[in-house]
């Protein structure tokens, strides 16, 4: 059996059917890559396991499942996945996201492999489903240009990371499989549910994280810890960010980038979030910039035939 060199990780938790057949229609139907799937299960239990299989064994597959009988957190459920991942990268998806196009993974590990990459994301198009496909005009993160630059600069990255929180989001990243591994074992005694934090992490420990020049994922708005617009979703993001900067601090003692980011989210926590957003010279320069972007976007440039190819596909 060919060794592959990639590992989609599915990670469910109670998922919709469809949306489930879906993303995994989006990956059966990749080209040119040789890859495999694991579907790691966090405590559903009826997460249409024998329907997978059939699937996957239909289209013939190289594919595992990890199912947990209890729920176990996104950050516990993704270590588990990817211990058992075999390929020298990893991308996690999940029930509703689907892969852009049929050349997603075969680009993507050519872009790892070309720069030798241990971390990096690709663009997403937001898109919600009303009646028919409705993209909407955002993009993570706002503000991409350091992750492109032909020198990289470190203490950029360390201060848009962990300082203004333009955060790069976990549905749009690859990872190589080892680094990813390791840097989830050292986030998981703080994060629950952000797995997302690792890039947090890789910013302070000065590996490159590269933005790869073409659109990588649809991602279902909405749908996700990130974007629920709920109280519950909100403390539970909150929550992990505060946990994971006051581990952080014990890591890194001596960054200021993480002293600082621990007093701002002390204030958030204390629900002062005026005083959080305190008005700093670098930072009224960074929120500008993102007004700006904002104003800016206008994000027509997809192509949706493989989405309505993958959409509602069972």
């Amino acid at each position: 059996m060919v060794q592959p060199l990639i590992t989609v990780l599915v990670l469910t938790y109670h998922p919709q059917k469809e949306a489930l057949f879906s993303t995994l229609r989006s990956i059966v139907l990749q080209k040119d890559c040789d890859y495999e799937v694991i579907v790691a299960d966090d405590g559903s239990g009826d997460f249409f396991e024998k329907e997978i299989r059939t699937f996957l064994n239909d289209y013939g597959c190289s594919y595992q499942i990890v199912a947990h009988r209890e729920n176990q957190g996104t950050v516990k459920n993704i270590i588990d996945g990817v211990q058992q991942a075999k390929g020298k990268y990893v991308k996690p998806i999940s029930p509703g996201d689907y892969l852009y196009d049929d050349r997603t993974l075969q680009d993507v590990v050519s872009f790892m492999e070309q720069r030798n990459a241990k971390a990096a994301f690709g663009k997403m198009v937001f898109y919600y489903w009303d009646g028919g496909l409705q993209v909407k005009n955002l993009v993570h993160p706002y503000l991409d240009g350091i992750y492109r630059a032909k020198n990289y600069p470190y203490q950029k990255a360390i201060k848009q990371q962990v300082v203004f929180s333009d955060f790069i989001s976990g549905a749009s990243a690859v990872y190589e499989t080892e680094t990813f591994a390791r840097a989830l074992e050292t986030i998981s005694p703080a994060v629950r549910f952000a797995e997302d934090a690792v890039f947090q992490l890789f910013a302070l420990q000065h590996i490159p994280i590269y933005a790869i020049p073409r659109y990588m994922v649809w991602y279902e708005h909405g749908s996700g810890i990130s974007t629920q617009n709920t109280t519950q979703s909100f403390t539970r993001i909150d929550t992990d960010f505060y946990n994971f900067y006051h581990h952080m601090s014990k890591l890194f003692p001596e960054n200021p980038y993480v002293s600082r980011a621990c007093t701002l989210w002390e204030l958030r926590k204390a629900g002062k979030r005026g005083l959080a957003k305190k008005i700093r010279l670098d930072k009224l320069l960074f929120s500008l910039r993102l007004r700006l972007r904002r104003k800016a976007l206008h994000i027509t440039d997809y192509k949706d035939n493989f989405f309505h190819q993958c959409h509602g596909g069972m």
